[in-house]
């Protein structure tokens, strides 16, 4: 097979063009996240946003390893999304878009670059669309925690931390204020992990 006449070199320009799309519209929903009062969710978010750069890259250096001449440009067929809400709206999307990926084009892509003899290939898009499908389920959680108003409400007692400076309590619902720096909810986090 053809490197640069396969399928697969298209589907990773898809694939780089995508998480980087992906990475740089998660950085403005952190942004919005932030100046809607949600500095936890907007790191996490910004964490998100870092791991869409590595798929990127790595979908870049397999073109650029398995390509035997320098690539100047991939023509790419394909649709790219731009949409910016409020937070639990661009949750929603963002979990829509990772669904996507994780179940339908990613495991596709796979399974042509596997019958195109490129098995390494294969085995990262298997192995993202897993990453994929957590970012699904965290985006979900997300999104669901603010539409359900549970972001900052449990119904057991869990331990919440002040993010900025470390101050930790165990209760239903976190601070509006910090106690020891006054930093406001949304720098609070959850230690239970409930987000990742």
């Amino acid at each position: 097979m053809d490197f640069m006449k396969s399928e697969t070199i298209i589907n990773l320009a898809r694939s780089f063009a995508g998480e980087s799309q992906a990475r740089t519209r998660y950085d403005m929903y952190a942004i919005k996240a932030k100046e809607e009062g949600y500095a936890y969710l907007a790191y996490v978010i910004s964490q998100l946003a870092a791991n869409e750069y590595a798929h990127a890259k790595v979908f870049f250096d397999h073109i650029n390893s398995h390509a035997p001449q320098i690539v100047n440009n991939l023509f790419i067929d394909a649709g790219y999304p731009y949409k910016i809400r409020g937070t639990m709206e661009n949750m929603q999307f963002a979990a829509e878009g990772e669904h996507e990926e994780a179940t339908v084009i990613y495991p596709k892509f796979g399974q042509i670059a596997e019958q195109e003899g490129l098995k390494e290939i294969a085995v990262s898009y298997n192995l993202i669309s897993k990453i994929e499908a957590q970012h699904n389920k965290i985006f979900t959680e997300i999104h669901d925690q603010l539409k359900n108003g549970t972001a900052y409400k449990k119904d057991q007692p869990v331990l919440w931390k002040c993010s900025v400076c470390g101050h930790e309590h165990l209760l239903t619902e976190p601070w509006q204020k910090c106690p020891v720096c006054g930093h406001p909810i949304g720098f609070t986090e959850l230690q239970l992990q409930e987000l990742h």
